[in-house]
């Protein structure tokens, strides 16, 4: 039954939560309530751009799914979730690149604008090549790595990851810029980089769906993917913080 789906969800959730519970108080000590209202305040003003913010990302990767149930057949549906499910699972290994790059990404901001860039630079060339050649390996193995990991049928799953693959490739070098918007407190550029994603993604959903069908789908996810990342640079370059250009990804 789906409802078990949702509670191994819940519990997996619960079961992390007590993990963290359980680590700081080793390390730093049992946690305690804060009364101090205002500083509660203040830590939710911070807090509530980044969580607006992923629930845009949410939309941006999910709109289409929705879109593809009103507009394709149901067995449709079933070839593009398959491919959505394996680019989502691999997409989950970029965003745990860039979390546990943030830390680095804060310390630099802090010592400066020499310092962030020079931490910058060399990670957008080797994020550059290293996703260009994933993409690439992504777009021309898609149908046999698909009915490799579902079953021989899944081969037409190929079809539309052959066009999801590069919003990975776009994500790890596009990320730095949203991840350095965080680091140096700009929360809410980044959040209005993810509405602009959101809102390509859709429109681009309502566009290309019903004209291209799952193809379409996939496109408007790559499209939404591609517009949070141009939209963070250039916030990041309107708040004058000094990120590497396109020359970086001209030859990867």
């Amino acid at each position: 039954p789906l409802w078990r789906v949702g509670a191994a969800e819940i519990a997996s959730t619960t079961l992390l939560a007590l993990y963290f519970l359980a680590m700081q108080s080793r390390s730093l000590g049992s946690p305690q309530l804060n009364r101090d209202t205002a500083r509660l305040a203040s830590l939710l003003r911070d807090a509530a751009p980044v969580g607006f913010s992923r629930i845009l990302w949410a939309l941006s990767q999910y709109a289409a799914t929705v879109i593809i149930a009103a507009f394709a057949p149901a067995s449709e549906l079933a070839w593009y979730g398959a491919a959505h499910r394996l680019a989502t699972d691999l997409g989950a290994f970029v965003q745990l690149y860039h979390f546990n790059l943030f830390p680095a990404l804060v310390e630099a901001s802090r010592a400066g604008a020499g310092r962030l860039r020079a931490l910058v630079d060399p990670l957008y060339r080797a994020s550059a090549w290293l996703g260009a050649l994933g993409g690439l390996f992504g777009a021309l193995f898609a149908a046999p790595l698909c009915a490799l990991l579902y079953g021989a049928p899944f081969a037409r799953s190929g079809e539309v990851f052959a066009w999801l693959v590069w919003m990975l490739p776009i994500s790890l070098v596009g990320a730095h810029a949203r991840y350095v918007l965080l680091a140096v407190g700009q929360q809410r550029a980044e959040l209005a980089a993810n509405a602009a994603g959101a809102a390509v993604a859709v429109a681009a959903g309502f566009a290309l769906v019903p004209a291209f069908g799952t193809r379409g789908g996939a496109i408007a996810i790559v499209a939404g993917t591609l517009a949070t990342s141009v939209a963070a640079h250039a916030l990041a370059a309107r708040s004058e913080i000094s990120l590497p250009g396109i020359a970086p990804l001209v030859r990867p």
